[in-house]
């Protein structure tokens, strides 16, 4: 993250949203407890926070039944409440599942 905004570009980590897999990633409903996300999912992503990554890509599956990009506790609760994630989150092609939630 810092060489590369180092050279004056935004670091985008990716994807949020516990994808361990590549294929039918979008139809995945990944069901993960706060206690496996703390201690196995999230440590590379406070990383990049601390490192002051400017943007993270949302997944295209869905966490315990909410899409990634739409999930309020993954991205409102843990990414920016308690990492303290202070940019951009964008969702990848085919990633919002429902912008109404």
């Amino acid at each position: 993250v810092k060489a590369v905004q180092k050279e004056g570009v935004v670091a985008s980590v990716r994807p949020f949203g516990f994808v361990q897999q590549e294929t039918s990633h979008k139809s995945l409903d990944v069901e993960v407890s706060d206690k496996v996300a703390w201690e196995l999912y999230y440590p590379p992503f406070e990383a990049a926070v601390q490192a002051g990554a400017g943007g993270i890509t949302c997944s295209s599956s869905k966490v315990n039944g909410t899409g990634s990009c739409e999930n309020a506790k993954l991205l409102q609760q843990d990414l920016k409440g308690a990492m303290k994630f202070k940019g951009f989150v964008m969702a990848p092609k085919g990633g919002s599942h429902d912008s109404a939630e």
